[in-house]
């Protein structure tokens, strides 16, 4: 491409709305908002050594709206922290998305793709709702705009880190370096910018030993989970290698028998320890602190 992504947003708007609006001066009457939805500003536990994931719906929200129109298209840069990774960006399942598909975009103009390089690591995406017709959001409300998959891997036990996802001007794909805007009738919004921050704890103790259906406490509904799971075709445990009772390496009808008799009998307790412990080949949810 040989015209950015918000040259191409701006021309194809222009040709849509030609003879509906007249030129405006002045500072664009509406107020918008790109952020994010999903597990925002929250401390997430995970198992040193395994991988954070994430998927994140990006948001627009127009709050105030003195014209006769909603958005008709946008264009935003996406940039992550060094050590958080933007895998995927997709606009299914949102308003960008085709009519046929669910969304509002009847035919129009869609590009949405990961960005590389140093100091270009993110993702960017550009959608204009029709061309030929004229298609927009309603005048105020909020909707999902694109969704990223993003992954970081857990810090240290015993280890904090906060990363973010930001909207930052200047991510550039196959075409220009790519603005974060708003285009509405014929004002270009300069939306006001939220970003998406996790902090990722690193914990080496992500499981409860005989904690069968993961609730995080251990108690006969554990010992009933097992015997459904070992004769039933019950579900299966959240953490297998958490109940195995005896340290023996096998699941058997043992086990559920050595957690009866510890939990009523007096017999003795697990062998990797009572509480949570370290089950490297378990991803429990949620892992326990």
């Amino acid at each position: 491409m040989s015209m950015s992504f918000f040259r191409v947003i701006a021309a194809a708007i222009s040709i849509a709305i030609a003879g509906q609006c007249c030129g405006q001066e002045g500072p664009a009457p509406a107020t918008v908002e790109l952020s994010f939805a999903g597990e925002n500003k929250k401390t997430i536990p995970g198992l040193f050594g395994l991988t954070f994931n994430q998927s994140i719906e990006c948001i627009l929200t127009t709050s105030v709206n003195e014209t006769e129109l909603g958005v008709q298209g946008w264009s935003i840069s996406l940039a992550p922290d060094p050590g958080l990774d933007i895998i995927a960006i997709t606009i299914e399942g949102t308003v960008a998305a085709d009519e046929g598909e669910g969304g509002r975009r009847r035919g129009g103009f869609e590009r949405s793709e990961l960005t590389e390089g140093e100091g270009n690591a993110g993702a960017v995406s550009a959608v204009v709702l029709g061309y030929e017709e004229l298609v927009a959001l309603p005048l105020t409300g909020t909707e999902a705009i694109a969704r990223i998959d993003i992954q970081c891997p857990y810090p240290e036990a015993g280890v904090a880190e906060t990363k973010v996802v930001r909207y930052v001007d200047g991510r550039q794909g196959s075409g220009e370096p790519v603005e974060n805007v708003v285009a509405q009738a014929d004002y270009d919004v300069e939306p006001e910018l939220t970003s998406y921050e996790v902090t990722l704890l690193g914990i080496d103790e992500n499981a409860v030993t005989y904690d069968c259906n993961s609730d995080g406490r251990v108690n006969i509904a554990d010992a009933v989970c097992m015997l459904n799971w070992l004769f039933l075709g019950g579900p299966e445990p959240g953490c297998q290698d958490a109940m195995n009772f005896n340290g023996d390496g096998r699941l058997n009808i043992a086990d559920a028998i050595s957690g009866l008799n510890f939990l009523f009998l007096g017999g003795p307790p697990p062998a990797e320890g009572v509480g949570c412990q370290s089950f490297p080949d378990c991803e429990s949810e949620p892992p326990c602190l």
